[in-house]
């Protein structure tokens, strides 16, 4: 048998919700919006359909996200995963520990530095392998200094 709750206990599992969702979406849109404004898309459509060979198996593609669109993503879950817990606990700390915080903190500034560093390196005059592997190389530094940094603060 379920435990009764009342209608205020269905609010605030509701309310916080419903403000991650807006977080979330005003994110998204925001940078989307933002980007496109300034010329850095978030979705690439190609005009037509390409199929792409996996070995395996094929895939038919319209267009695909950049970097900046994932972002989009990450960074509008991440945050409205942050309000939501501050709204449900009515706290600014959202019943969340200092290690917590700090570990959330680190992921949302090494993406947000990541990106920066990544579109920069989109708008380079360089070959497409060695975009990728710079890409590739520079998510492993900024995952090794961040690390450092991170225990060096403990």
């Amino acid at each position: 048998m379920r435990p009764s709750r009342d209608k205020n206990s269905r609010w605030s599992d509701f309310f916080p919700a419903l403000v991650a969702c807006i977080i979330f979406l005003a994110v998204k849109i925001g940078l989307d919006t933002a980007g496109t404004f300034i010329g850095i898309p978030s979705y690439i459509d190609y005009g037509y359909t390409v199929v792409v060979d996996h070995g395996l198996y094929e895939e038919e593609k319209d267009g695909s996200s950049t970097d900046f669109g994932f972002y989009g993503l990450l960074a509008g879950a991440m945050l409205a995963w942050r309000a939501f817990h501050i709204v449900k606990a009515r706290s600014i700390r959202g019943d969340l520990d200092i290690k917590q915080r700090r570990v959330w903190a680190a992921w949302l500034i090494g993406i947000s530095i990541y990106i920066v560093l990544s579109v920069a390196i989109d708008f380079m005059p360089i070959g497409g392998a060695f975009r990728w592997f710079t890409k590739l190389g520079l998510a492993a530094a900024l995952f090794w200094l961040g690390r450092r940094i991170f225990e060096y603060f403990k």
